[in-house]
């Protein structure tokens, strides 16, 4: 390491040798160069009006694969029907905010994995049941997953009995 920390004098082919407190300061810069940096989460806006939005729907933003751990997803409140299950693999929050999600007869929420915790406030899941011969019903959290509802309701829904 000590080679790694050698500089050149200006205007000479000679080495300056740096001291142990110099090398301890370049090994820190080094490795800050080197160690990726923790991305800020993002703060995602799902309304129907077209370019209005991150996203158009709530399925479309928490499908994305762009979604990281710790971004929020704040729904406007409104009606929309999901296109498909929301998949959810990371940590998130969805924000509601008094939306009505109607699953159109499919499951609503799936939540997998073991460093999935995900927060889902003031939504109202609507027309869920599981899909084909998939046991549960609106929602499924399986693999270790972690799912906090806070005023959130699930409405007009049916579950497997496997």
């Amino acid at each position: 390491m000590r080679e790694f920390c050698r500089i050149f004098r200006a205007g000479s082919n000679r080495l300056i040798d740096l001291g142990s407190t110099a090398v301890s300061i370049c090994l820190v810069a080094t490795l800050l160069l080197v160690t990726p940096q923790w991305a800020e989460a993002v703060n995602y806006t799902v309304c129907p009006a077209p370019g209005d939005c991150d996203f158009e729907t709530p399925d479309a933003a928490v499908n994305n694969e762009g979604i990281a751990d710790g971004d929020i997803i704040d729904i406007t409140p409104e009606t929309y029907v999901l296109g498909a299950p929301m998949q959810v693999f990371n940590s998130i929050t969805i924000n509601g905010n008094g939306s009505i999600l109607d699953a159109n007869g499919d499951r609503a929420l799936e939540v997998s994995g073991e460093a999935a915790d995900v927060t889902v406030n003031d939504v109202t899941i609507f027309n869920a049941q599981s899909p084909g011969e998939s046991s549960g019903g609106a929602i499924s959290v399986t693999g270790g997953a972690n799912l906090i509802l806070n005023g959130s309701t699930v409405e007009n829904s049916s579950a497997d009995d496997s």
